[in-house]
């Protein structure tokens, strides 16, 4: 089970480490608590979001992803996704923000097939 400090490297190295989030949303902070991660970014995404939090849920081994936008000290969420598989993180957080976490995002190679 995954608490605190492991969990927040955890989700962190599925989204690319924090040197790539740093490049790539320009990631400004992040913080975490038992069950739950929160990065804050500085990168201009669709519906002004620049605040995710995932939470874990022990229990269905799923997470929930909060997108919100942090501005004038007051926090407004935009969207909610729950019941989110490890495997839908990054492309939810790309779809949701516009943000890309990768420069291979829809790049082929000359066979057609799609890299990661």
């Amino acid at each position: 089970m995954l608490e605190g400090f492991e969990l927040y490297n955890y989700v962190t190295n599925l989204l690319g480490g924090v040197d790539r989030l740093v490049s790539m949303i320009g990631l400004t902070g992040s913080t975490y608590s038992k069950n739950s991660v929160i990065y804050f970014f500085r990168a201009k995404s669709k519906k002004k979001i620049n605040v995710v939090e995932i939470v874990y849920n022990y229990g269905p081994d799923s997470f929930e992803m909060i997108f919100s936008n942090f501005s004038n000290l007051e926090v407004k969420v935009i969207e909610r996704y729950s019941d989110v598989y490890i495997d839908q993180l990054v492309s939810l957080f790309e779809t949701v923000t516009g943000l890309y976490l990768s420069f291979w995002h829809g790049v082929r190679n000359e066979w057609g097939a799609s890299l990661p």
